[in-house]
């Protein structure tokens, strides 16, 4: 009987082998993950961030505990129960509650704009073309993408399920295609990252006056910890901008582009409301000399021609002993300098482009892109 059974195991293991022959062993998927490409100091500062609310909590707590061992006291809202609502239910409601009131004005946008302004196949197949590749390269599900009817140019994610990424189609304008896609890796790199609701929450509570600032004074910590883990972010998603176009150059021209754009913008809107508004004192003729002068120069900064930006970064920045090349590479760099992080963002990303593990995440992209092709 036992031999049998030794038979019956024998057959079994003989057809399994056969089986096998001929068929190709399934390649593990190749899949781009966060800390892929993510800023080393990004994970660390969101962590000293949060400890330090807490920590603040945490001695508001032992105070409130502290108070608790007093005699005559018969609240029940007082004492232990309340250390626990200062350390627990305060700060999650209030940052719960900032991020709903920060991104509803962005939903209501969207309500407003309808259907009509989604991007789709059919209304918009190369910028949709454009979402859909750099979704796929960054291994996530495909943001909806809406596109405004606005002269001011601007490109935000939203929080969801999915996410939605809202573009003016100012920006259009000023980027080309490529650089149009490393502006979108960027806010899909957002998305994929879980930066958007704690950024719009800081970004929001900064908007607000000083009584709603105290009602929410835990986000309102959470504004100050976080100044440089909001720089850390941007380092972050301008590396999906470069595994998704692989160009510094097309980045660096999207990154200075729209900052051009958008600094062009404020100062035409300014311009237009000091036309309009009274003047409050007269002033000498010399000094509105200056004041028109100053206006007309940061202008110029601001409105940077794109071919000159294009010839000026092919050129790796050299000057020459052209007077026009000259001109144009000091307008550029001041323009650089004065916008707040952006000389440290540019710099950031060159040197990355040059690390071991741009080199990684460069050849899982590769990887993926033969997935991709071959499916």
């Amino acid at each position: 009987m036992s031999a049998f059974w030794r038979t019956l195991a024998t057959a079994r293991v003989v057809t399994a082998n056969v089986a096998r022959i001929g068929k190709t062993p399934k390649r593990k998927k190749t899949v781009l993950e966060v800390r892929d490409y993510q800023y080393p100091g990004e994970k660390l500062g969101f962590l000293y961030a949060i400890g330090g609310i807490w920590a603040v909590f945490l001695i508001l707590g032992g105070v409130t505990a502290y108070e608790a061992f007093k005699p005559n006291v018969g609240q029940f809202l007082y004492g232990k129960h309340q250390v626990w609502i200062i350390l627990l239910l305060y700060p999650a409601l209030t940052t719960v509650g900032l991020n709903y009131l920060s991104a509803r004005p962005r939903r209501m946008e969207l309500k407003r704009a309808g259907l009509r302004a989604k991007v789709a196949p059919t209304n918009q197949p190369q910028l949709h073309k454009l979402m859909k590749d750099a979704s796929l390269l960054l291994c996530m599900k495909q943001p909806d993408l809406f596109l405004i009817d606005d002269d001011a140019p601007f490109l935000y994610a939203v929080p969801g399920k999915a996410g939605s990424i809202i573009m003016s189609n100012r920006c259009i304008e000023v980027l080309r295609p490529e650089e149009l896609a490393a502006a979108l890796a960027k806010q899909l790199g957002h998305l994929k990252s879980g930066h958007v609701a704690v950024d719009l929450a800081i970004t929001a509570v900064r908007s607000l006056n000083p009584l709603l600032q105290i009602v929410f004074l835990p986000a309102t910590l959470m504004s100050f910890l976080m100044r440089g883990w909001q720089d850390t972010i941007d380092y972050t998603t301008d590396r999906c901008s470069l595994l998704v176009t692989r160009r510094l150059q097309t980045c660096t021209a999207a990154m200075v582009k729209l900052a051009a754009a958008a600094v062009g913008m404020t100062k035409d809107t300014t311009r237009q409301k000091r036309r309009g508004a009274p003047k409050k004192k007269e002033r000498s003729v010399g000094a509105m000399a200056d004041v028109e002068a100053a206006e007309e120069a940061d202008h110029a900064l601001a409105s940077i021609n794109p071919d000159e930006l294009d010839a000026y970064l092919a050129g790796g920045g050299e000057l020459t002993d052209d007077p026009v090349q000259v001109e144009r590479a000091f307008n550029i760099s001041r323009f650089i300098e004065q916008q707040r992080n952006l000389k440290n963002r540019i710099r950031n990303l060159g040197e990355w482009a040059d690390s071991d593990q741009c080199d990684a995440a460069v050849e899982k992209v590769d990887e993926i892109r033969a997935q991709l092709k071959s499916s």
